[in-house]
Parts: C-alpha cells; sequence; structure tokens
C-alpha cells in the first residue's frame, strides 16, 4: 500500500514503511522493551502486538518522545547544523568522512535487529501520523 504523498522512503526508520506498509519494527525504544531480559516488568512489550504498542504510545501509556522534539526549539525551529534522514546515513557518513579528510574510513553495521514483517492496519498508520505529525512533518522537509 502506498501512502498519500511519502515517496519510497521509511518516514523515522521505527514506523511503517510507507511504500509497502510493513514494518521491520526496527523502533530502538520497542527493541529495548522487547528483550527477554526484562519479561515479566512493566516495561516489557515483548508479548504485545505491534497495533497494542502503538495504541499504547498515541494514549501516553507508552511515552515515545517525537523525535523532533530532540532536534527542534520549543518554536518549532530546527536546533542542529545538519540533520539527516534515517533512511540516507550513507550521505550522513559521506559528509562525515570529508570533514575529517579520511577516505578509507569503514563503518561496520552493529547492533542490527532482525527483521519482523508484519502489516500495518491503516488505522495504525493513522495514529502514528496524528500522533508524531511534526515528525512527519521534520522527515518530509529534509528531502
Amino acid at each position: 500500500m502506498s501512502l498519500r504523498g511519502y515517496g519510497s522512503a521509511e518516514w523515522c526508520a521505527c514506523w511503517p514503511s510507507p511504500s509497502t506498509g510493513s514494518s521491520s519494527s526496527r523502533s530502538p525504544s520497542r527493541r529495548y522493551r522487547s528483550r527477554p531480559g526484562i519479561a515479566g516488568k512493566s516495561t516489557y512489550v515483548g508479548d504485545l502486538g505491534f497495533d497494542e504498542f502503538v495504541g499504547r504510545v498515541v494514549t501516553g501509556e507508552i511515552r515515545l518522545r517525537p523525535q523532533s522534539d530532540y532536534v527542534t526549539s520549543p518554536d518549532g525551529r530546527l536546533a542542529v547544523d545538519r540533520l539527516w534522514r534515517y533512511d540516507d546515513l550513507d550521505s550522513a557518513f559521506e559528509w562525515m568522512r570529508a570533514k575529517v579528510g579520511k577516505n578509507k574510513i569503514k563503518l561496520p553495521q552493529r547492533n542490527v535487529s532482525p527483521p519482523r514483517e508484519h502489516e500495518v492496519t491503516a488505522a495504525t498508520r493513522d495514529l502514528i501520523e496524528e500522533a508524531y505529525a511534526a515528525d512527519l512533518t521534520l522527515y518530509r522537509s529534509l528531502g
């Protein structure tokens, strides 16, 4: 399923892929809260489906601050010098490599979550878009 005006990139990486309607569930918070070592604790979410997880996030039961909170000023202006889209980290790495003047730096992938593909309902997608509207706006502004 294609979403209105997103293009083919993932928005904010921790939410469903707009181009496929599927998600890899790469939310660091969800992954962290799903680890077996905390099973049985109040913060554990490993037994929740994605829709239920999102429902608890948007109602505030599970607190996940919008990513835009970390990079914008209180009046909504971008408050960092550089910001790259998660789905284009190669551009960020190339910029950093050029800044330090090293062409042969390698950046290995670490702590990669296994993919957990699943369909995301339109209702869940709408909840995410509404709750994280500022993130979506910021994501779209990065081109």
